[in-house]
């Protein structure tokens, strides 16, 4: 596989539309885009496309919309994505979360501490793994120094996706000021690494186009 992005970021979007279209119930949803980020994991590991990709399944304000009784369909999907993904982590990944855990139940938050704890690599690793939980872009964007806000946009994220059919990019990290954007007109339960590849190649097509912009606009792409 010759493809290789730095930074992704997919923000897993329509598992309540995808249950109604179903008629299958929420948690049953979230379960099954928990299995779809496990296997997208796996694929871009295993095919060494991706170095850095991270999830945002849980930010900030979820907590002020929805009631505990919502948010446990989240909690279910997270518990059942590390059950998912554990096996098929070898040695040579990293994972990290970004945001908090203090708000997540305490059986998913030290499922999440251990596999950080045991997934942390001394050498350089093929890939790393972030999980963007509890988390607020301009929460943190407010918390940095100017020091600490340029050294990460010195590894900016190359590509935010996007599920759903609308794009929203609220709350995300300052990494992606300047991603190129995908929006995907698909349930994130249905989103296949078959997407992921037409992306990478996209984005590849778009290099020069994209160098010319550089600083100055996001590039949006609605596809599929």
């Amino acid at each position: 596989m010759s493809i290789l992005i730095k930074k992704v970021l997919i923000i897993p979007d329509g598992h309540r539309r995808y249950a109604n279209l179903h008629s299958i119930d929420y948690e049953s949803s979230y379960i099954l885009g928990a299995e779809t980020a496990a296997e997208l994991v796996k694929e871009c590991l295993y095919s060494k496309t991706v170095t850095h990709l991270a999830f945002f399944p849980l930010a900030s304000k979820n907590f002020k919309e929805r009631n505990c009784s919502n948010l446990s369909f989240i909690f279910s999907a997270l518990k059942k994505f590390i059950v998912s993904v554990e096996p098929v982590l070898g040695n040579n990944i990293n994972i990290k979360y970004r945001g908090s855990l203090n708000r997540l139940p305490k059986d998913e938050k030290k499922m999440i501490e251990k596999l950080v704890k045991n997934k942390c690599c001394k050498n350089e690793p093929q890939m790393t793994l972030e999980l963007l939980i509890d988390y607020d872009g301009a929460e943190e964007l407010r918390n940095l120094s100017s020091i600490e806000i340029e050294k990460k946009l010195s590894f900016p994220f190359d590509i935010v996706v996007r599920t759903g059919g609308s794009f929203r990019l609220s709350g995300s990290p300052v990494e992606c000021l300047e991603a190129d954007m995908f929006c995907l007109d698909v349930m994130f339960p249905d989103i296949r690494f078959n997407h992921l590849l037409k992306i990478f190649n996209k984005y590849n097509d778009d290099k020069d186009r994209r160098a010319l912009l550089r600083g100055k606009n996001n590039i949006s792409h609605n596809v599929f």
